[in-house]
């Protein structure tokens, strides 16, 4: 548990630098509610506008629950259209009184997030949480940061009450405002100690702990206004630094125990580093103003080995990257000046491919179905040769193929000694051991009339607590795929650049030229976390897997994988119709109705009402429901916990 509390540390802090200057006035619509209800949807029950009591103004929201109601609230539909991603900050103000319930989401800010260009069409994209304290409190501001990574659309923004909690809850003074990359005023003097010491008016420090060697470093500063930078010590502000302009920014990874600290001459600029750490590579993106510089140091999580460095959408008048070793990780320090225009750097950081393991000549099964579909299966659990439509879709592979294991804290992959191979008929048995991360892996291919499946069990023999990986992979020879995310993409492959997605439990690619092409899929009756790709002529899949000697399965987990064909003018349409036939239970028609799903808000209220059939709400607004024939279908988690 420690351990895994560590890297859940390491990877937040590689997230780190964000620097923002909020802009422009609340694009709230009567968040002071002024105007009464004007521009919010609040609950008929239990929702009234209080001239007794307000934090501003001459009137709040009030909200009274009791155990008969399911909830109570406002909600304002925020539209903002944005060209580009930029950084959202939602406030509000609340005050409680005899509120029961633990703190939690429910008594809150939520915001429903959408984008211009959506990533779950007619579902919400994201969503972001804030809770106010329970209990009985004075106004207590709180704000949710979101943090979009494509231009934002707009968001549902909800004042909560609901579910389990009672009591009376006021709102008021409800903001929006929407921030961006700013300059910083530095200081050149040195910062004393980290230390419970005294330290002057006008600076602050917050050290995080991560481990023995490592330290997070968090300051506040203003934008560009002459005000001092104020720094935190243990969570709390030394120095307040308040008001518009006000940005945040943070030092990840300085080498620890830190003694000082010291910031370069201002103004400087601020950077936004983002870490995608996906075991294979750490994407890294530099943002500062035009004309700015900036220099960041980071610490990449050990046992990642720094293979290259690209920089891209950046004109550079002069540009450093320093890599170094400390205490067996990588030190990146980046140092650059932006030129012109120009307001972007990204580089990415790649770990070597690992090398070919040196598989021993052994013995070879094919195993074909019946309509074309075919694989050669060594005896170490590799994939020598893929056949479809009688196209030979690989060569000798330039890398490890088959199953492969890795240890997330180890960072890597490798392959397996065979303890065991038997072929018979349409089937092959297997038995692979990885001694060097303590696992074994028993696996059964059958090749069936449509399509090859491979199940299997992976067993940890160290006897402990496990976080693991294991992997598929499918050797891809020469230029012209297509890679088939979903039904409505098919993009052309080009060399060396990364195709992944995790939406589906499967994912097709095509060769148009060879009138060929294969799917990859899980099966959905054992559910998993996954996630497919396609790079350096394989394609793959990806299971996540955390073991333990206490569970119920004992330090083992179960897989299930098929392989099949499918025509290369279908793509994704056809991998999709193979698996339904797989899989026929699992797709079976249940639902007796057709129609829409409608969510927040009743029947009575839509110029539509019968294009719906079922309704997530109630129980209030049945009446409605029964007249245009919706189904109500009232929301409840039974164990009142969310993850």
């Amino acid at each position: 548990m420690h351990s895994v509390g560590r890297m859940a540390w390491l990877l937040l802090a590689l997230l780190a630098a964000t620097c923002f200057a909020a802009h422009g006035g609340s694009v709230a619509k009567n968040g002071g509610f002024e105007d009464g209800q004007a521009e919010w949807a609040a609950a008929a029950d239990g929702c009234a506008m209080d001239t007794a009591v307000a934090r501003t103004g001459r009137q709040s929201l009030r909200c009274d629950k009791d155990a008969t109601k399911r909830w109570t609230g406002a909600t304002q539909h925020v539209t903002l259209n944005q060209t580009r991603p930029k950084a959202v900050i939602v406030g509000a103000w609340s005050k409680a009184k005899d509120v029961t319930g633990p703190k939690d989401g429910h008594y809150a800010i939520h915001c429903d997030c959408k984008y211009v260009e959506e990533t779950r069409p007619g579902r919400v994209d994201f969503w972001v949480i804030k809770g106010f304290n329970v209990g009985t409190h004075d106004w207590e501001y709180v704000e949710c940061l979101i943090l979009p990574e494509k231009p934002l659309k707009g968001f549902a923004l909800h004042l909560l009450f609901r579910q389990t909690h009672t009591g009376t809850v006021w709102f008021d003074d409800v903001t929006v405002r929407e921030v961006e990359l700013g300059p910083l005023s530095g200081s050149a003097a040195e910062l004393p100690p980290f230390d419970t010491a005294a330290v002057s008016a006008d600076v602050a420090q917050r050290v995080s702990r991560l481990a023995d060697d490592e330290t997070l470093v968090t300051f506040q500063s203003a934008a560009a206004d002459g005000a001092k930078p104020a720094f935190l010590l243990n969570g709390d502000a030394l120095a307040d630094l308040g008001g518009p302009g006000t940005v945040l920014a943070s030092l990840p990874f300085l080498p620890g125990p830190v003694s000082r600290v010291k910031l370069r001459q201002g103004p400087y600029a601020a950077a936004w580093l983002t870490g995608n750490w996906d075991g294979a590579r750490v994407d890294v993106e530099c943002k500062g103003g035009p004309g700015s510089a900036f220099t960041q140091r980071f610490f990449l999580p050990k046992a990642v080995a720094v293979r290259d460095v690209a920089f891209s959408e950046f004109e550079l008048s002069a540009d450093k990257v320093t890599l170094a070793s400390h205490r067996g990780r990588v030190v990146v320090t980046v140092e650059s000046d932006a030129n012109g225009e120009t307001d972007a750097l990204s580089v990415k950081l790649a770990r070597p491919a690992p090398p070919v393991a040196a598989r021993p000549a052994g013995k070879t099964a094919e195993l074909r179905t019946d309509d074309g579909f075919g694989v050669q299966i060594t005896d170490a659990g590799g994939i020598g040769k893929v056949w479809s439509d009688g196209n030979e879709m690989a060569a000798t592979p330039s890398r490890p193929t088959g199953i492969s294991v890795g240890d997330f804290f180890e960072g890597r992959f490798a392959s397996g000694v065979s303890e065991r191979f038997e072929a018979a008929g349409r089937t092959v048995s297997q038995g692979i051991h990885f001694p060097e991360f303590g696992l074994k892996v028993a696996t059964r291919w059958e090749a069936k009339a449509d399509h090859i499946a491979l199940s299997g069990e992976l067993e940890d023999t160290r006897g402990t607590d496990r976080a693991v990986d294991l992997a598929l992979s499918l050797p891809l020879a020469g230029d012209g795929w297509q890679w088939w995310p979903d039904i409505g993409s098919a993009d052309a492959v080009e060399a060396g650049k990364n195709y992944s997605t995790n939406q589906y439990t499967f994912v097709a690619v095509t060769h148009p030229a060879r009138k060929a092409g294969l799917a990859l899929g899980l099966s959905p009756e054992i559910p998993c976390r996954s996630v497919f790709s396609l790079e350096d002529g394989r394609l793959s899949t990806r299971i996540k897997y955390g073991l333990s000697p206490d569970a119920k399965l004992k330090g083992k987990a179960r897989f299930a994988f098929m392989l099949y064909r499918v025509d290369s003018r279908w793509g994704f349409r056809e991998a999709a119709r193979r698996y339904y036939v797989m899989f026929p239970q699992t797709f079976e028609r249940r639902a007796r109705k057709e129609g829409g799903w409608l969510f927040a808000t009743t029947a009575d209220r839509v110029p539509n009402p019968h294009d719906f059939a079922y309704h997530e709400g109630g129980p209030k607004g049945w009446e409605a429901d029964a007249k245009f024939g919706i189904l109500t279908l009232p929301y409840v988690i039974p164990p009142q916990f969310s993850i």
